[in-house]
């Protein structure tokens, strides 16, 4: 028998003006999260690049710690307060470490300038910015939303931010861009205020090179010790077994006592 067609969806509710002056709320200062960056700009499409990152901007900016490991498997830590950012492959290979604003380092001191977040921008002490200059300091026109998001709407000289949220405060999506340049869009997976602290330690690779080759040899002579009482135990059992046979009393032959006898 024929059936009616399910009735159609009912229609988005309509987008509402939440405020034409509230900033994008702060994110919290140390959180997990995955993040899905699309970059792209006219005539160039760049693909999607996949983090995991870890931050901690509890102590301020110039002591924030952030550790980013992209899809390859290569990880950035960045330690202000050391003034260093380790690069590193798959917890140890790899291994290199950079001055923050040494000269001819490729790393610019203004990443401690303000807390920072891979591919985007977040707040520093709940005030979205760029940099410490009044000018990079981001101004909001407006906050559009529905039931289920509200995207806030800054803009800091040319650089557009759009950054939407759940009503929980879960950062959803970051989208920024200069009319004519490029536009990168971020979105957000796995959000947690959770965070392992073991993120923000370098691997072994980083360490003096006398200490690791103290674990090194300290780790032989472990593996040398329970070889050598392994050893030692098989060649005691084995002198048991032979002390064992040499001590144990004779057997009697009753056959041939028995044929004693008669004689």
């Amino acid at each position: 028998t024929a059936t009616s067609p399910p009735p159609p969806l009912p229609p988005p509710p309509p987008s509402t003006n939440a405020s034409t002056s509230d900033p994008a709320p702060p994110l919290p200062l140390r959180f997990f999260t995955n993040i899905l960056t699309n970059i792209s700009q006219p005539g160039y499409e760049g693909g999607n690049v996949l983090t995991a990152v870890t931050a901690d901007c509890s102590r301020g900016p110039a002591k924030q710690r952030m550790h980013t490991t992209y899809g390859n498997f290569h990880s950035v830590l960045v330690d202000c307060e050391e003034g260093l950012v380790y690069n590193f492959d798959v917890q140890g290979v790899d291994c290199s470490a950079v001055k923050i604003g040494r000269q001819n380092s490729g790393v610019d001191p203004r990443i401690c300038d303000t807390c920072g977040l891979p591919f985007g921008i977040r707040d520093t002490g709940g005030v979205y910015r760029t940099g410490r200059a009044a000018s990079r300091v981001f101004s909001w026109n407006g906050a559009t939303g529905g039931p289920h998001s509200t995207t806030y709407h800054g803009l800091a000289g040319a650089l557009e931010l759009n950054f939407t949220f759940a009503p929980d405060g879960t950062p959803l999506v970051q989208r920024t861009s200069q009319p004519g340049w490029q536009s990168v869009i971020a979105t957000f997976s796995k959000y947690s205020t959770e965070i392992n602290e073991s993120a923000f330690v370098p691997p072994k690779c980083f360490e003096p090179r006398s200490k690791r080759e103290k674990t090194w040899w300290a780790g032989w002579a472990a593996i040398g010790w329970v070889q050598l009482v392994g050893a030692l135990v098989i060649v005691a059992f084995r002198a048991g077994e032979v002390i064992a046979r040499r001590c144990a009393p004779a057997r009697v032959d009753w056959h041939v006592v028995r044929g004693v006898l008669r004689l």
